[in-house]
């Protein structure tokens, strides 16, 4: 029963992925599957088998969840965008009241109370993910794929952006790509290496598969790093990592709205009230399944 509730949670993960201005790791905070992620992470060396038991039923679910929503979700965003945003901040509210247990516990546990360094991480974390969802990015220049080592950094250092995009609560690695200007570039090598291996032309297979190996030791890099650096932030300094993370999730719906495009339309009577009740079950949902974590 607990590798099932893994998958279904994987699965939202997937989804979560798929959404403009979300992250899969904004769904594990409001899953309350956070914590268990980044240990996992942190110590698959040490406990490996542990690790592997909590990470196979989750990625299953998530790579379950990418696979069968994918069209789903992007559909849904174009032809109902205020449900459907609305749904999502409902998914990710749910989370709210077992982060604020865990940070209560964590604060407990300190001897400590709520200060103003807890507010200032909490501002800073929130004005970043806010301002990463409103940020211009049609006048940024975008990276063309090349084999010259300043694209291939360039696909290395992506690759760390986007685990981060796995591992940090509200950081839309999508979003951050296109600040930088290479997410272009990472859609032309994903669907390069994809039409490459269709047409089993091997000179376009080794060309884009190298441009995905740097990609790849990227993210492993940037999992492994930043994972440890969260596990140390939990351990040391628990109350003042859950205050960022306050921060990083509660902006993530302002992430989602901005990458919206509204019509009149969108706010009929009938539409408002459905937005307000999916995301009232959104709501229900995630905290329910947030209750069921191991």
């Amino acid at each position: 029963m607990k590798n099932i509730w893994l998958i279904i949670k994987g699965i939202f993960m997937g989804v979560a992925n798929i959404v403009p201005g979300l992250s899969g790791g904004t769904i594990a905070v409001s899953l309350g599957i956070y914590d268990d992620i980044i240990r996992s992470i942190a110590t698959i060396k040490s406990e490996m088998k542990k690790s592997l038991r909590f990470f196979i039923p989750l990625l299953i679910g998530l790579l379950l969840g990418v696979a069968l929503f994918s069209r789903m979700i992007t559909y849904l965003f174009d032809f109902y965008p205020l449900v459907t945003a609305a749904t999502f901040t409902g998914l990710i509210l749910g989370g709210f009241p077992i982060l604020w247990k865990e940070f209560r516990s964590s604060l407990y546990l300190q001897k400590n109370k709520i200060n103003y360094s807890h507010w200032m991480i909490f501002l800073a974390m929130f004005v970043l993910v806010a301002w990463m969802g409103v940020a211009e990015v049609s006048g940024t220049s975008t990276h063309e794929l090349s084999l010259e080592f300043p694209t291939l950094f360039g696909l290395f250092f992506i690759g760390i952006i986007a685990s981060a995009s796995m591992v940090i609560p509200g950081i839309s690695g999508s979003l951050v790509m296109l600040i930088l200007g290479w997410y272009q570039a990472f859609l032309a090598m994903i669907n390069g290496f994809i039409d490459a291996l269709r047409a089993v032309d091997i000179n376009e297979i080794l060309t884009f598969g190298i441009y995905c190996a740097f990609f790849g030791v990227g993210m492993l890099v940037g999992i492994a790093v930043i994972s440890k650096l969260i596990d140390q932030m939990f351990r040391h300094f628990p109350s003042y990592t859950y205050a960022g993370i306050f921060g990083l999730v509660l902006a993530s719906p302002i992430a989602i709205f901005s990458n919206l495009t509204l019509e009149a339309s969108s706010f009929s009577i009938f539409t408002v009230l459905m937005s307000v009740l999916l995301a009232i079950v959104g709501f229900g949902l995630t905290y329910l399944l947030g209750n069921k974590s191991s």
